[in-house]
């Protein structure tokens, strides 16, 4: 009588590998896995097959983790279990749900012999089974919001409200969205970073983003926030993991420069989106998450220091109007050289 067996095909549509978890890969006494892979690379597929006993049931489990090449972080978790009894029963093949349920999915189909295919089921009863698993990354889009973003200002500036703006202040908040941007040009909050000319300029400052995942199938994902001028980012955080659906608050830095020779200014509507770092899919902004923002990048001493804050318009006649032009481009807007003459604007180089 012929030995009993199933077979596997695992398609790996995602760009981790998936890596062997021997101490999660089992089988019972009259079973052993025939064919097993230690790893199964990035977009591909391997097979897999354990056999049992003639006249004895089949039972097993197995076990891969997804990882990247840059890391031996586990990603996801894959866990299935495979059972083919030889008489009381019915076939069983069970998936395990995912995690991060936002980042991935899985599927699988079978059939006994020759027969027909069936999605996710499983014939009861056959010596002879093949199943094609699938792991890919989920195509439904889950949602966050954007909450506030504050700063610390290195210098006061007077607005064109005639307002102080000093320390650590909101830039930009969703409960009054629409307060923030200046009529005139910028933002009733402008922010001043002190700056080291040609030192990077993430040491300067950075702004403190926060926002709210709404979706629990977020949790545990890694993702990465951006803003962006006409579709190129701008500012950018670090990767982060999704804890809970609780707000989180993460540092955001200008992407380029990473070091500049003077001064140089942001000042434009920035539109925020957030991304999952393994699918490169983006998390759907609910409410608003356009911002206007005005930043500046000054020398660390300024002398004289205007009483009662640096004007805002002086610092606008600094950078001229092409600033936004200049950061769409991807190059910081320098203090032009037909403002350096000018006492303060000589010190701010």
């Amino acid at each position: 009588m012929a030995n009993r067996v199933v077979h596997m095909k695992f398609f790996n549509k995602t760009s981790e590998r998936l890596v062997l978890d021997r101490s999660g890969t089992t089988e019972n006494h009259h079973s052993h896995w025939d064919c097993l892979p230690e790893t199964i690379p990035p977009e591909s597929s391997s097979f897999l097959v354990i056999v049992g006993t003639p006249m004895k049931s089949i039972e097993g489990t197995i076990a891969f983790d997804a990882k990247t090449e840059i890391d031996d972080i586990s990603r996801t978790c894959i866990r299935a279990r495979i059972c083919c009894p030889y008489l009381a029963g019915r076939n069983e093949f069970r998936l395990y749900p995912l995690k991060p349920e936002a980042v991935y999915v899985n599927s699988f189909r079978s059939r006994a012999g020759k027969g027909d295919w069936q999605d996710n089921s499983i014939a009861s009863s056959s010596s002879s089974i093949s199943i094609e698993y699938t792991i890919e990354y989920a195509t439904s889009r889950c949602r966050f919001q954007l909450v506030e973003i504050t700063a610390k200002s290195d210098y006061p500036v007077r607005n064109s409200r005639d307002e102080l703006v000093i320390g650590t202040h909101h830039l930009w908040r969703s409960d009054s969205a629409a307060d923030w941007a200046d009529d005139n040009r910028g933002s009733y909050a402008p922010n001043v970073f002190a700056y080291e000319p040609n030192s990077p300029v993430a040491e300067a400052g950075h702004l403190k983003v926060t926002i709210q995942p709404l979706d629990s199938e977020l949790i545990g994902a890694e993702v990465v926030v951006h803003g962006s001028i006409d579709g190129i980012r701008t500012l950018q955080t670090d990767n982060f993991y999704i804890k809970t659906t609780d707000n989180v608050t993460v540092p955001a830095y200008v992407i380029d420069p990473v070091c500049s020779n003077g001064p140089f200014d942001v000042n434009a509507d920035i539109v925020w989106s957030m991304e999952l770092c393994q699918s490169l899919r983006g998390v759907l902004a609910v409410g608003p998450h356009e911002t206007p923002l005005e930043l500046y990048w000054l020398g660390k001493i300024i002398h004289p220091n205007p009483p009662g804050g640096v004007p805002i318009e002086l610092l606008r006649a600094a950078f001229g109007e092409s600033s936004l032009d200049g950061t769409i481009k991807g190059n910081a807007t320098e203090v032009s050289s037909q403002t350096d003459s000018s006492g303060w604007n000589a010190a701010m180089t």
